[in-house]
Parts: C-alpha cells; sequence; structure tokens
C-alpha cells in the first residue's frame, strides 16, 4: 500500500511539472510588455521635400511583426521585416508642419507607439545647375555649357526651385551638396577635382540629370569608373526616334526627333545601345527609329534610391523640350506629380543664382 502512495504522489509530481511546463499552470504570466518604437529619421523639426525615407526601429521581448506608419494620425504603409522603412512622396503634401509617428505589434498582439516628430515639408524639389569652368580628363565636345538655358528652363515649374553653382565652388565646398536633391548637369561634365564629390554625393540616394556632354561625367564616374571610354561612348545621327510615352519623364514628350523638327546642333548624341542595355536598373526612353541601337534618352534607377537621366538632345536647351526637361528633374528627386508640370514661360532675361558670379 505505501508502494502504491509512493507511485502516485510521484505521478502528481511529474504531472505538476510537465504542466508547469507547457502552459498549463495557472500562475504563469501573460506577455504584456509593449514593443519599444523609435523614429530615427527624418529628425524631429528636420526640413523635408521630394522623397523621403521614414525609418523605424522596434524591438521587443517576443518578436515585432509589423510596424505601421503613420501621417498626420492618417496610416500610410507598413512593413514587416526590419529595417522597417515607408517611402514618402512629400510632394503630395502641403508645406509646412506634419506629424509622423509608428505602431510596432508584436506576437502577443501587444502595441507600442512611438514618439511622435513633427517635420516641414517643402513642396520645393531643389535643383542644382552646375556650371563647368574647366573641362576634366573626360571632357569630349564643343566648349558650350547652357547652364543659363538650363536655370530659365527649370524656373517654369512651381515644383522646383533651382540654383546655379560652379564645379570649383563644389570642389572647394562639397557641402553644398547637401542642400540639394537633383544635380543637372547641362553639359559639360564638371572638372576633375568634383569627381568624386558629386559621385559620393549621389550615392546617398540622391539624383543626376546630365545632357549631351553630361554623357562623360555618367560613363567616367557612374557605370564605368576609371574608364575614360569617350570615343565609345559616342555617335552621332540626326533622325526621328521611337519615343517610350509610358514613362513618366516622357510621357507628354510630343514634339522633337520623333516629328523630323530640327534641333539647334546639328548632331545629336546617343550612347550605344549594347552599352546601356545590360545594366540593371536601366529603361531606355527614346530610340532612333532606324537604328534602335542609337539610344538618345534613358533613364536610371540603382539601388537606394538613386536615380539618374540622360536626355543627349543638343548643346541648347531647346524650349521644346522643357516639359522633358522639368519631368527628368523631378523624376531624379523622386517627385513625380500628376498633372501639367509647368506654370510659367520662360523668362531668358532672368538673373540665375549664381554663388561665384563670373559669366560664361
Amino acid at each position: 500500500m505505501k508502494g502504491l502512495v509512493r507511485k502516485l504522489v510521484l505521478l502528481a509530481a511529474v504531472l505538476a511539472f510537465g504542466l508547469g511546463q507547457f502552459g498549463g499552470c495557472g500562475s504563469c504570466t501573460p506577455d504584456t510588455v509593449l514593443p519599444i518604437v523609435q523614429i530615427t529619421s527624418p529628425t524631429d523639426g528636420s526640413p523635408v521635400s521630394g522623397t523621403v525615407d521614414i525609418v523605424v526601429t522596434a524591438t521587443d521581448n517576443d518578436g515585432v511583426v509589423k510596424v505601421e506608419f503613420y501621417i498626420d494620425g492618417s496610416k500610410v504603409g507598413e512593413d514587416t521585416s526590419s529595417p522597417y522603412i515607408y517611402s514618402w512622396n512629400t510632394i503630395t503634401y502641403s508645406e509646412g508642419s506634419h506629424d509622423l509617428k509608428a505602431r510596432a505589434y508584436d506576437n502577443a498582439g501587444n502595441i507600442g507607439e512611438s514618439p511622435i516628430i513633427r517635420v516641414n515639408v517643402n513642396k520645393m524639389v531643389k535643383v542644382l545647375v552646375i556650371r563647368s569652368d574647366t573641362p576634366g580628363s573626360y571632357f569630349y565636345g564643343s566648349w558650350v555649357n547652357s547652364y543659363n538655358e538650363a536655370y530659365n528652363c527649370m524656373l517654369q515649374s512651381p515644383y522646383i526651385s533651382a540654383e546655379i553653382v560652379s564645379d570649383t565652388d563644389i570642389a572647394s565646398d562639397p557641402s553644398i551638396l547637401d542642400e540639394f536633391e537633383v544635380l543637372l548637369i547641362p553639359d559639360n561634365g564638371p572638372s576633375d577635382a568634383a569627381v568624386s564629390i558629386i559621385t559620393d554625393w549621389y550615392n546617398t540616394g540622391k539624383g543626376i540629370v546630365a545632357v549631351d556632354s553630361g554623357a562623360c561625367f555618367l560613363n567616367y564616374a557612374i557605370f564605368t569608373p576609371g574608364d575614360n571610354g569617350l570615343y565609345d561612348w559616342w555617335k552621332y545621327a540626326v533622325d526621328t526616334l521611337k519615343i517610350l510615352s509610358s514613362h513618366y519623364i516622357t510621357q507628354d514628350y510630343s514634339v522633337g526627333w520623333e516629328k523630323e523638327v530640327d534641333t539647334v546642333a546639328p548632331d545629336e548624341a546617343y550612347y550605344f545601345k549594347n552599352i546601356i542595355q545590360p545594366i540593371s536598373g536601366m529603361t531606355l526612353l527614346a530610340q532612333q527609329i532606324d537604328n534602335p541601337d542609337n539610344i538618345a534618352i534613358f533613364a536610371y534607377e540603382g539601388t537606394n534610391y538613386k536615380r539618374i537621366v540622360f536626355v543627349g538632345p543638343n548643346d541648347i536647351f531647346d524650349p521644346e523640350l522643357d516639359n522633358l526637361m522639368i519631368r527628368a528633374c523631378l523624376w531624379a528627386g523622386k517627385a513625380e506629380i500628376s498633372g501639367p508640370v509647368k506654370s510659367r514661360t520662360r523668362v531668358q532675361t532672368q538673373k540665375p543664382g549664381v554663388r561665384t558670379r563670373q559669366g560664361k
């Protein structure tokens, strides 16, 4: 009898231990720990424009299931894996202050909420028009730099603010670039002293729009670094073009080579298709009709949201290309808008905002 009682007591102890191990214990404490959430970028009080990444960190003892993003109290998106990021196109929001908040959910259904941060939206995409005073080793083409025409083109859009700065200014003060989302190279590439500075700035997620001889810079600094393949990257032709009208940049491009409209310059610059097309992230926007290997316009989107547009029309910013160039800068600045992109005509007498005021 004593042996039976001893066995029953032992069995009860084993059962009690098992229930405790597998959740059957009435004294077990439920998970009530809230996730810890923080918006790390942008920072509270900072100005934002174009497309901005809202970056959130979230931790929890039981694991984070998802993070939700809120702007002015409305949910705008969510992310289920770290790093938690929402790409916010500020161009669709009014200028002024906006509140950002994030919520994180764990496996037990607990919800953690970040402190609210307030940022100031500037609807303008800030475009820096570069004035290249000294050709670099990759320079090619005639001595033309139509930065005034490019500046006046940018002035037509209510969504763009523009300024002209020389490449020598950038070389002496790289922080100038920090104010801008897009660099517009109207023709001549920047000097050797500014190449690595501009490349590093671009790699942080910025945009570049290059025209005509600006192709040299793209080759030298971006696509085939260290290989100055000037003569391999050019072909000259004047002909009609096939336009990809479904892309944001070329959607309303109705006047140009495809209608056999003469442009100012007698030669048009093209990239070779066999060099451009294999590059991941490349979209061909305009090709010569009778020779599709000749590429006149392309858009490139790389990692980290950085973007490049190349337009090879001529050495002068032709007013017929203004819509195209404005859309190119908005796209490069990740601030696509719907509807008309310009509201003013060119004002050729407008004085540009040149930091170092020197003539052409």
